[in-house]
């Protein structure tokens, strides 16, 4: 089948985790977020980070042990059951597919503010042009993100520093209109926000010294996304208030609209459409390494396990994922679905942590930290709505059945 190219260094590994945290999540889920936490969001979004970090220290020591393409499906494999594996492998999967058709949908949002086309087919352009990014393989596709990351990180520091100087005070109280149930709400909502962090251990096999750089990788990500939230967060409350910025899908253009700062709009739906842009070239790439290891695997069809030779790079599960994520956004609208997106990641981030736990040779403070990540996951991914929580439910449900449908189907076969 071939072997993958190692072209990422450190610098390379943290923009690709920092580059699949910062998109949607703090251009468009913060409006949703604040509406149910009010100015307790700021604290939502610190703990939502805290969280993050206990699983990226699991994920960290899975990487050290495990430096192979496949994320939380090769180390289930590994530690815990091949069930758990496909499980693992299932529900991220499911989760990509749904936010990246949300994510290309409101990025065509912002951009029919400049172009003269339907929301989907704006939304379809999108997705071709960051499949044929990854097409071309992970040096062009690490590329594009470092650049896009580099110039919506400029315009968020932007936004921060015109802003700072007009906050109001009053705006952050009550600070805690919903209690702190509405701050655990908005944290597990706000997580969305975060989920790329542990990018990099999808690409484990393309990283150089993937032992060193992809743990160094996801925690420069992670505490320089948390710092760019905190203050984000903070001054767009600060501008117009919670409730204003709940009302909208595009909150800091309208926080940066309440103060005189020309063509600030438009600098920050600039700054929105490749943000998003970033993260739906980072999540393609890394869907498609998950369909890469599952297909190596036999998981799914092998079809999806091979490398084309001349480019190395697993270009069958490149364009399978642009074509699954493309899919929804021309016929459904799944903006519903985020919050079920956000169960079953947080269920899957829960297995890394319980996959942890499962190494021989983990020492004991990193077990204690595992442990905490799975009671912290759990905690927020039940603080969902009993509907999502049963949605979410169901869709493992299915992946459930296909497993052992499947497992059937082999152990007839090879009767006959």
């Amino acid at each position: 089948m071939g072997q993958l190219k190692r072209t990422l260094s450190l610098f390379d590994t943290a923009l690709l985790s920092l580059g699949a945290i910062i998109g949607a999540g703090i251009f468009v889920v913060a409006g949703f977020a604040s509406q149910i936490a009010g100015p307790s969001l700021i604290f939502s979004v610190i703990i939502a980070g805290i969280v993050a970090a206990f699983t990226g220290v699991s994920a960290s020591q899975l990487v050290k042990a495990f430096p192979i393409e496949g994320g939380e499906y090769e180390y289930a494999y590994r530690t815990l059951s091949p069930f758990l594996a496909f499980l693992s492998g299932w529900m991220w999967c499911l989760n990509k597919i749904v936010t990246d058709s949300v994510i290309a949908l409101g990025l065509a949002t912002y951009a029919s503010l400049f172009l003269p086309f339907t929301l989907k087919a704006i939304a379809i352009l999108v997705i071709v042009s960051a499949t044929a990014i990854n097409y071309l393989g992970i040096f062009a596709t690490s590329k594009t993100i470092n650049l896009l990351t580099t110039v919506k990180l400029g315009i968020l520091f932007l936004f921060v520093l015109v802003g700072i100087v007009n906050v109001k005070m009053s705006n952050y109280a009550p600070f805690f209109p919903n209690g702190i149930n509405g701050m655990l709400q908005a944290t597990a909502v706000i997580f969305f926000a975060y989920v790329g962090f542990i990018r990099p251990i999808y690409v484990v096999e393309e990283v150089k010294q993937p032992e060193r750089n992809v743990p160094k990788g996801i925690f420069l990500g992670l505490l320089i996304s948390i710092f760019v939230y905190f203050l984000v967060t903070f001054v767009a409350i600060g501008l117009v208030g919670s409730k204003s910025l709940g009302s909208t899908d595009s909150p800091l253009a309208l926080a940066i609209s309440s103060i005189n700062f020309p063509f600030g709009t438009q600098l920050i739906i600039f700054g929105a459409i490749l943000a998003t842009f970033s993260v739906l070239i980072g999540d393609l790439l890394g869907l498609s390494r998950m369909l890469f290891a599952m297909g190596r695997k036999g998981d799914l069809p092998k079809w999806f396990g091979s490398i084309e030779k001349y480019s190395q790079n697993p270009r069958n599960a490149v364009l399978f994922s642009g074509l699954a994520i493309g899919v929804p956004s021309l016929f459904f609208d799944l903006r519903g679905l985020v919050q079920v997106a956000s169960f079953l990641i947080l269920v899957y981030f829960a297995l890394l942590n319980f996959s942890a736990t499962r190494l021989k040779r983990n020492p004991r403070k990193f077990y204690i930290i595992s442990i905490i990540g799975i009671l912290s996951t759990l905690t927020l991914a039940f603080s969902l709505s009993f509907l999502n929580i049963i949605s979410g439910g169901l869709l493992i449900l299915i992946g459930v059945t296909y497993f052992y449908v499947k497992k059937i189907i082999i152990k007839t076969r090879a009767r006959f």
